[in-house]
């Protein structure tokens, strides 16, 4: 072979690897199925029944996004070591630090060794021993990290952060899910409310934008309150985001009123939030610390950051270590991941439904989701008077909240770790059997969690398809769980399954109270145009069932034409 030839073929074997190469980079990775779809996409398709026990006008105040995107997270922090950060390019405010003085180092000495360099004490949280100073302009946060170093004379420095309301959920996340307006309540059980202490004794803390108090559904319903932002006693909202909030903890309802999932109960106003939304981690601190100091048993956090940071985990290990309950929002930006503080161990975190009780397409997702509840287009109290639709996991928490100060006053004696516990234990089970990254423990119901009777209740308790479209010509999977929502084990339980002419009964495992089964059956839809009508019947069957209402449903899969 002569060597042009060889030196042409060699040149040929180059371009077919490189080819082929730049396929292997130009094909993008397989995108993940979101929502209900990816979940369903992970359950087992060989199973038919498995058990698993389980313990006005139209504005959005929720999550308006007042800061880009790169400005939402925390701070990393600094710990043991004064001149060491986790990661600079988080971000932060120039121009202070947070320090926590070592053992031995008396306030007046630090005062003393800080003006040294012309650095003030501006705030402090003495329950966390952490003061707040500010810096000469001379100085940026690293040189003072430097100094403090050097002087010895301070065990901690925390990098303040930028904190903001939970950024708006995307108009088209929100459309896709049907409105909950005024019936938030009835989703959630809450026709027992009148019938009980609805809250009375309770004292929720709202660390939002404020509250508007001389709002019908708030009158009388407030207790004390600061404004941490203006250092002062009297709390505003002229942003909104807050009265909503707290409307649906303890809104009083009447004409034209919102009422809220815990009526009687009373909120203690703490303005964290600048009127524009925006806030820093200090403030939120301090605020946690306030509410606990001043009594409250719940603190309803509807606020978020990607970013976490051991200036809010001293606040949040302090509120629990106090036996208060703590409610913070799951995030909406749609994603896998919860928003922090929402994942910190011992907070109930809440993500959201719509009004057909589905997953809201905004609600972030996973393992730290504790309960839903309703969260698109819900009707809510609006400063100076009026109703709001308010979108997001925020309005979902609050609700939660509510739930959570009914329960406790009816038990007084309950820490808040079993209150959430019952929450849990009692809400209806959505998406599979028992807890899941989508629902977590599952819908609020506040009914259940409030009753004192025995009785019994098999529900079937959600109904889904794998794929979630069903397309003529074509297999699908039907995915129906039901639940034991009553307080008896159930024995008998059954499953009816009619699809089109041919019915089917299917017994169930027995059932412990709040425990849940699945049931799974394959069908083909006709091919092409079905001539006629094509239903699904399904229901559960027991012996004694105290609410036929939530049996069955009977639902259109094929449309004749």
């Amino acid at each position: 072979m002569s060597k042009s030839v060889f030196i042409v073929l060699l040149c040929i074997l180059f371009l077919v690897i490189g080819f082929w190469l730049g396929r292997g980079k130009g094909d993008g990775p397989v995108a993940k199925p979101r929502g209900l779809s990816s979940k369903v996409s992970e359950l087992e398709t060989d199973s038919v029944v498995s058990e698993k026990q389980t313990p006005a006008p139209v504005s959005d105040y929720a999550e308006r996004d007042h800061s880009p995107q790169n400005e939402a997270n925390e701070s990393a922090v600094v710990k043991k070591d004064a001149s060491a950060v986790k990661s600079t390019n988080l971000p932060y405010i120039e121009g202070e630090l947070i320090l926590r003085p070592k053992e031995g180092i008396s306030r007046a000495e630090l005062i003393a060794l800080l003006k040294e360099r012309g650095i003030a004490v501006i705030g402090d949280i003495p329950e966390l021993d952490l003061v707040r100073v500010v810096l000469p302009d001379d100085m940026k946060v690293g040189d003072a990290e430097k100094f403090l170093k050097e002087k010895d004379a301070v065990s901690e420095t925390v990098r303040n952060a930028p904190v903001t309301l939970e950024p708006a959920p995307v108009a088209e996340n929100i459309r896709q899910g049907k409105p909950v307006g005024s019936s938030a309540l009835k989703l959630m059980g809450g026709e027992i409310i009148g019938k009980g202490r609805d809250g009375a004794g309770i004292l929720v803390a709202v660390l939002d934008t404020g509250v508007d108090d001389s709002v019908p559904s708030l009158a009388g319903q407030t207790f004390g309150g600061y404004d941490i932002v203006n250092d002062m006693a009297f709390v505003s909202d002229n942003n909104g985001h807050g009265t909503a909030c707290a409307s649906l903890i303890a809104g009083r309802g009447g004409e034209g009123g919102v009422l809220g999932a815990a009526p009687k109960a009373q909120i203690l106003p703490v303005k964290v939030m600048d009127d524009s939304g925006k806030s820093d981690g200090f403030a939120i601190a301090k605020g946690i610390v306030y509410a606990v100091e001043k009594g409250a048993k719940i603190i309803n956090l509807s606020l978020g950051t990607t970013s976490e940071t051991t200036l809010l985990d001293s606040a949040i290990e302090y509120a629990l270590g106090k036996g208060v309950l703590i409610v913070a929002a799951s995030g909406n930006e749609g994603k896998e991941g919860e928003n922090y503080p929402s994942t910190v161990d011992g907070v109930l975190c809440v993500g959201a439904v719509d009004g057909e009780k589905w997953k809201a397409a905004f609600s972030n997702y996973g393992p730290k989701v504790d309960l839903v509840a309703p969260g698109v287009l819900v009707a809510a109290a609006a400063p100076g008077g009026g109703a709001v639709l308010m979108s997001g996991t925020s309005s979902a928490a609050p609700l939660v909240s509510g739930a959570a100060a009914s329960v406790w006053s009816e038990n007084p004696n309950w820490s808040a770790e079993k209150v959430a516990e019952k929450l849990m234990a009692e809400a209806d089970d959505l998406g599979s059997p028992g807890a899941d990254d989508w629902y977590g423990a599952g819908l609020v119901n506040m009914y259940r969690a409030l009753r004192t009777i025995k009785e019994k209740d098999l529900a079937l308790s959600s109904l889904y398809f794998d794929p979630p479209e069903l397309i003529q010509g074509e297999k699908s999977e039907m995915v129906a769980v039901f639940q034991n929502r009553g307080t008896d084990r159930i024995v008998d339980g059954a499953a009816v399954i009619k699809i089109d002419d041919k019915e089917e009964k299917v017994l169930l495992p027995h059932l412990e109270p709040g425990a849940s089964a699945e049931v799974r059956r394959s069908f083909n839809l006709p091919e092409g145009r079905a001539k006629r009508e094509m239903y699904m019947e399904i229901k559960a069957e027991a012996s004694s069932d105290a609410h036929f209402e939530n049996n069955g449903k009977r639902i259109l899969i094929s449309q004749g034409k």
